[in-house]
């Protein structure tokens, strides 16, 4: 995928998120169909991670942008090659991992972040401190580094056989490794975060940028 753009984009005054998707790049997905090997898509391939996913347009900037919606091709690249979720630039690195904000309080006994599995990509040091200073975040964002991200889910709508051709279940997420993902319309990639360290948002606080 190649984009021009300068990340993120201003709309209405307001940043936009570089996974989120904008109006004309939602589009009808194509007829499916069950194959041999899985589920099938008129005009798609599966990729090298062996999987089927839902087409989105390429029109970033163009329309208005659908908050809430994600945008699949964005969201993946910027998993698989560790870009902020908001700007696009490199993730925020250092000696305990990439920097990752994520739902949750560090000093809740019950918030297990090892091991816990996300469809957020990481953010940049930049769009960190940003978050941190909204209260509303500071409130329900935790901020661990991670020495071990691990692309190992996809979360989508998965499928099953029937006479009258693919019948879509309830959305989930399933491991790559899994039978069920060839069967899987993907949505997001969905990683599992070891290694990791709490990170105080205080911390972020007094980060320059």
């Amino acid at each position: 995928m190649t984009i021009s753009r300068t990340w993120p984009i201003v709309f209405r005054r307001h940043p936009v998120p570089f996974i989120t998707a904008w109006s004309p790049e939602i589009v009808r997905v194509p007829p499916l169909g069950a194959g041999r090997g899985g589920l099938t898509m008129r005009g798609h391939d599966r990729d090298d991670l062996g999987m089927l996913w839902q087409p989105f347009g390429d029109a970033p900037g163009v329309g208005e942008p659908r908050h809430g919606t994600v945008h699949g091709p964005r969201q993946r690249l910027a998993m698989r090659k560790r870009l902020c979720q908001t700007c696009r630039a490199p993730a925020d690195h250092d000696e305990r991992g990439f920097l990752w904000l994520l739902e949750g309080r560090a000093d809740d006994p019950d918030w297990l972040f090892e091991g816990v599995r996300t469809m957020h990509p990481p953010v940049c040091r930049r769009c960190a401190l940003a978050a941190a200073q909204i209260p509303y975040l500071r409130k329900r964002a935790v901020a661990i580094r991670v020495q071990q991200p691990e692309v190992d889910c996809v979360y989508g709508q998965p499928h099953h056989r029937s006479w009258g051709g693919p019948v879509p279940g309830a959305p989930r997420t399933v491991s790559l490794q899994q039978p069920e993902a060839r069967w899987m319309l993907g949505a997001q990639l969905v990683v599992s975060l070891h290694g990791c360290t709490p990170v105080s948002l205080d911390e972020l606080l007094t980060l320059t940028a």
